[in-house]
């Protein structure tokens, strides 16, 4: 499997595949991650092993991210999300795509409707942008306006606080 340069968006990276590679299993299906916005990283990746089980794989145990599968060393690399207190603190990546984009002046510029990830190096996943989600025009258009996350002056429960310059370029 070949890590590309190119930023993967969220939701095409969402549902792959996740197998163990000592084993040769697929140990579940990616789901969602762990977001740490303080580095802009995402810290584990949330795989469904089975109906109603989660587990958690933190990103520094990935192999690879290929176009079918994530990759990983060992099957006891999976933790349970509990025994993590940092992954405890952490939201959920979905969590994130239901934010609102807030500029500095106070304006909602709109909502986070994809996440790009830099997935060149599997094991230091970066949050490098967010994509706003687009009204009818945006989806025919096929154009979604996006901000680098370096751009992202703070982190709310429920927002991101982007300034007011970036905010004009994206309307």
């Amino acid at each position: 499997m070949q890590n590309t340069a190119v930023p993967r968006k969220w939701s095409e990276i969402k549902g792959l595949a996740v197998v163990a590679m000592d084993t040769g299993m697929k140990m579940g299906t990616l789901e969602d991650f762990y977001f740490d916005p303080q580095q802009s990283s995402i810290y584990a990746l949330l795989i469904k092993t089975s109906l109603f089980a989660h587990r958690a794989l933190p990103t520094s145990n990935i192999s690879a991210i290929g176009a079918d599968a994530v990759t990983f060393a060992s099957e006891e690399h999976l933790i349970k999300e509990k025994s993590d207190e940092i992954i405890a603190k952490l939201p959920l990546g979905s969590t994130v795509l239901s934010y609102n984009v807030l500029s500095e002046g106070g304006t909602v510029i709109g909502k986070i409707g994809n996440i790009l990830v830099d997935a060149s190096t599997p094991n230091a996943l970066k949050v490098v942008a967010f994509e706003l989600a687009a009204g009818l025009r945006g989806r025919i258009s096929g154009r979604y306006p996006t901000f680098d996350a370096k751009q992202v002056v703070r982190y709310g429960q429920d927002l991101i606080v982007i300034p007011d310059a970036v905010a004009v370029a994206l309307q």
